[in-house]
């Protein structure tokens, strides 16, 4: 699979499909209880387990789906803010290396050697 996962045409697919948590009984695709709704029925005799390894991915995915969504789109969101806050960051150096590049070229300048003159503190 390539590209971004389109959450919200999957979101859409967990909608309309029966509601979890799925579970597998041999090849067969069960939805909760107490209706027991007969989802799919994986066998496959050419299968070293008859299919039985479709059936559990099947009923463990719809089941685990709607939580891997919300964890997908909450990561999502920290990538952003961390993107942005990356990009923030390189202007503040961006800026330091600026004011760096400013002090040493003052730094090259003769410096005023003149007092400054004491003040003294009025109480």
């Amino acid at each position: 699979m390539t590209g971004t996962v389109d959450l919200g045409a999957l979101c859409s697919l967990i909608a309309a499909a029966p509601p979890g948590p799925w579970r597998a009984v041999g090849t067969e695709v069960y939805g909760p209880s107490p209706n027991c709704l007969w989802i799919a029925d994986t066998g496959d005799a050419g299968a070293e387990d008859g299919g039985r390894a479709v059936a559990e991915l099947i009923a463990a995915a719809r089941t685990a789906l709607p939580e891997l969504v919300t964890e997908l789109r909450e990561a999502r969101r920290e990538v952003e803010r961390l993107r942005a806050e990356r990009d923030d960051l390189a202007e503040r150096v961006a800026t330091l290396r600026q004011i760096a590049q400013e002090a040493a070229a003052l730094a090259d300048r003769p410096v005023d050697t003149h007092p400054i003159p004491e003040t003294t503190r009025e109480d």
